[in-house]
């Protein structure tokens, strides 16, 4: 490996780019971490550096670029690794003025092909792959034409994670309905659902299982797979608590089908919901690093180190994909964040909740390590603690 090539990561203040400044600061690259603060969850890991602060790629696209192509080329940059939908959009559009630098990502017409729900879920359909239930409604208006012939409960999904309004980028979010008024609400509360097409999806009863891939020219060459075991909040959304388990064939089956239809260069994670019939729905992919990276990297599939090298060409490596399962991964601050929401929760029955408190309080096990703390790198999990109680 060529000792102490740069790479700067994007987002230092997410749980994955953490992992992935581990994963990268171990092998010996020089990480820099970068993101619109300059105090950092990555960046005060002892792994990083250098720091850098840049505009808001949310406020400041142009600004935001214009900074990056500047300090790429005054840092010797050599890698770049965007980690949320807002960065990797922005860099990957702006490819040519980031010539100098290689961006670990696949191009930007397949990532936006797999990052637009409506457009993945349509191909899905035409290739005979399992989604749940969905209407597909173009525009707000043709949401509003059909909302008396919804049955409840359903799932309501903007199809872009990012969406333009006024000239600033904002964050959307899967929301859940459980009456007609209920939408209406929804769609009052978040005016972006005026400026996207929009996903009405049937509500699967089970649990979240994702699948991580590493896909060279459309083909699989590692893989990993977990089930979230607590999510917050609790019906569904960031995982807390996570294991990894088994790789279903036809998850794998369907992975395949994905990647190998656009010929993707990169990482990935295919999210699925298992049914309490034990049959998986295609939910989403994400076409970059996901949130329980770090449980990946602890079941011996070290995603971010062997994206390098599939860029690098450091060195070769075999398409396998032996990991060790029944690990556990725990992110302890977003953990207290379920229990709390489940102690408040007035419809959760009070043995419910003693059994919640229980659950929580088993704070070791075997095989369960703990995502932020590190005996190794503590001053991440520090950072954490006195930015959650905002001391």
């Amino acid at each position: 490996m060529k000792t102490r090539e740069k790479v700067l990561i994007l987002d230092a203040n997410q749980r994955s780019a953490l992992a992935a400044t581990r994963s990268l600061g171990q092998r010996g690259l020089y990480v820099i971490c970068a993101d619109e603060s300059r105090k950092t969850l990555a960046g005060v890991s002892k792994y990083t550096c250098d720091n850098i602060t840049y505009p808001s790629p949310y406020t400041e696209q142009d600004k935001f670029i214009d900074y990056l192509v500047s300090n790429l080329e005054s840092l010797s940059v050599r890698y770049l690794l965007p980690m949320t939908d807002i960065t990797v959009e922005l860099t990957l559009k702006n490819k040519s003025r980031l010539k100098d630098v290689t961006i670990l990502l696949p191009d930007y017409d397949s990532y936006m092909s797999v990052s637009d729900k409506y457009q993945l879920l349509e191909m899905s359909l035409n290739n005979e792959i399992l989604i749940p239930k969905t209407l597909f409604m173009k525009n707000l208006d043709e949401l509003m034409q059909n909302i008396d012939n919804i049955n409840y409960p359903v799932v309501i999904k903007p199809n872009r994670s990012i969406v333009v309004m006024d000239g600033n980028h904002y964050k959307t979010t899967v929301k859940y309905a459980n009456s007609k008024d209920e939408i209406l609400n929804i769609l009052k509360k978040y005016p972006w659902f005026r400026e996207t097409k929009i996903l009405v999806q049937e509500y699967i009863e089970g649990h979240g299982e994702g699948l991580f891939v590493l896909c060279k020219d459309g083909e699989i060459t590692h893989y990993f797979s977990h089930k979230r075991l607590r999510e917050k909040p609790p019906s569904g959304g960031v995982s807390v608590l996570s294991e990894s388990i088994e790789t279903r064939d036809e998850m794998l089956e369907i992975a395949e089908k994905i990647f190998g239809l656009i010929k993707w260069n990169g990482v990935a994670m295919v999210e699925f919901k298992v049914a309490e019939n034990n049959q998986p729905y295609l939910m989403e992919v994400n076409g970059r690093f996901w949130g329980s990276l770090q449980l990946a990297i602890d079941s011996g599939i070290d995603f971010p180190f062997l994206l390098y090298n599939q860029y690098s060409n450091d060195e070769e490596f075999q398409s396998i994909s032996e990991y060790k399962k029944g690990i556990q991964l725990r992110w302890l601050l977003g953990d207290i964040d379920n229990l709390i929401i489940v102690l408040k929760d007035v419809t959760i029955p009070c043995n419910e909740k003693f059994k919640s408190i229980l659950k929580f309080l088993k704070l070791y096990r075997q095989n369960q390590y703990y995502e932020v703390n590190r005996m190794d790198d503590l001053k991440p999990a520090i950072y954490e603690l006195f930015n959650y109680f905002k001391f």
